[in-house]
């Protein structure tokens, strides 16, 4: 009846994208401590193949690190995940992923990125009440920006991740947790029915724990389904 809400505050969630599923996103981010007060953003395509509920689903996506650079670097990212459960009352998903398995630019070589990630929904309201308001936990380990900041061998560095988001109403979402170097906040906010866009404010590293310092992200997210009934 309504586009959900996001209720992962910049920590990866287990739902990946299926068969159909295609999304693309722009953002900007304050500057924080870093890039001498200049505001960059970035933006990302991807899309979904297989399906979490019957096997597994393989996410595949890609984006440009800098737009006022515009494509000056940039990296893609494979997700692949299963549905556990997947039940009215609750949802259950496992998923894995590899940031920055091909890149380029001119910036020099990023980490390699691995993580896994556990992702656990349910409605806090009984079937049939029009609004199931959901609570969702994310939980997981990953390494390089996914544990404590490091001066060296920050890809060698392991760390954990975990959130806790709630559908304040169908359109809006709050959501807080740990993104393995500092803590993040966000609202979300669906505001058409019938057009699957969302936005996000997003508060990042709100207690200046890693050397870019806290970030203010304003992203611009849509996602949609191609697939008719003939594909199913």
């Amino acid at each position: 009846p309504w586009p959900s809400p996001s209720l992962s505050p910049g920590v990866p969630s287990a739902f990946v994208a299926n068969w159909g599923d295609v999304f693309a996103g722009v953002s900007g981010a304050t500057p924080g401590k870093q890039r001498d007060g200049v505001v960059d953003g970035s933006f990302s395509l991807g899309f979904g193949l297989g399906s979490s509920e019957k096997a597994v689903a393989l996410e595949l996506s890609g984006g440009c690190g800098s737009i006022n650079r515009f494509c000056a670097n940039g990296s893609f990212t494979g997700r692949i995940g299963r549905l556990l459960i997947n039940e009215p009352d609750q949802r259950l998903a496992l998923a894995a992923a590899w940031q920055n398995f091909a890149q380029w630019g001119d910036e020099g070589r990023q980490d390699n990125i691995y993580y896994g990630a556990l992702t656990y929904a349910i409605p806090l309201r009984p079937p049939g009440s029009g609004f199931g308001q959901t609570l969702q936990f994310n939980a997981g380990v990953g390494n390089s920006t996914y544990a404590p900041f490091t001066e060296s061998n920050s890809e060698d560095a392991i760390g954990g991740f975990g959130s806790i988001g709630i559908e304040l109403s169908p359109a809006l979402g709050l959501s807080a947790g740990w993104s393995g170097r500092g803590a993040n906040a966000q609202l979300s906010y669906t505001p058409f029915r019938d057009i699957p866009i969302t936005l996000n404010l997003l508060g990042s590293d709100l207690f200046n724990q890693t050397p870019a310092g806290a970030v203010a992200v304003f992203s611009i997210g849509w996602g949609t389904n191609f697939t008719t009934s003939n594909f199913n």
